[in-house]
């Protein structure tokens, strides 16, 4: 990757962090507030529900493509995993191709649909419509473009590696288990495993 496309990806890597990072906490100040001024205060906003409803559709549209870079979508790797590398390797660019088409679909039709939807306003804050409905095509091409910086490591990736993720993954899953805490405390305090 040249140093340009580099600086590039490292910007809007940042940028695309840092709104999420904001509209979640943005999120929880309107929710939060609102229920403190509801049952202390007796006084509620009505648009923050509105604007908290549109700032977590945006989350998911804006969030989607930083959490494929960072492998935390599901996946099925059982088929990839049977074949030999080479098919696997093919089996990997006929996934991303499939991937960016539907993405450059959705961003096209996310767009179109946001356009005809400007002169609507939402109910409380009387903002467009086809603005919020921007997050689709953003998100899209977020998506696409987190996908295209890590699409050769993607493809090039070793069984071993994709094992090795879904193991570690595994075991932040086991060490944040709020069941086997219960067990372990058990046998703490009982000072016998069962």
């Amino acid at each position: 990757m040249g140093k340009a496309l580099e600086k590039a990806d490292r910007i809007i890597t940042k940028i695309n962090g840092g709104i999420l990072v904001t509209a979640i906490t943005l999120m929880f100040v309107f929710v939060f507030g609102n229920v403190i001024g509801r049952y202390f205060f007796h006084v509620t906003y009505y648009w923050t529900e509105e604007l908290s409803r549109y700032l977590m559709i945006s989350l998911a549209f804006l969030g989607m493509g930083l959490a494929m870079r960072q492998g935390s979508h599901s996946s099925f790797n059982i088929l990839q995993n049977a074949l030999p590398d080479k098919q696997r390797r093919i089996l990997r660019v006929i996934v991303l191709v499939i991937v960016f088409a539907f993405m450059a679909l959705f961003c096209y039709l996310g767009l179109q649909y946001s356009l005809r939807n400007m002169n609507n306003r939402t109910e409380a804050l009387r903002w467009r419509n086809g603005l919020w409905y921007l997050m689709i095509p953003a998100g899209s091409f977020l998506f696409i473009w987190h996908t295209l910086m890590i699409s050769r490591q993607f493809v090039n990736q070793s069984r071993q590696a994709d094992m090795e993720r879904e193991i570690a993954a595994g075991d932040e899953l086991v060490k944040d288990s709020e069941f086997l805490k219960g067990i372990s405390l058990n046998e703490n305090v009982t000072g016998e495993k069962n």
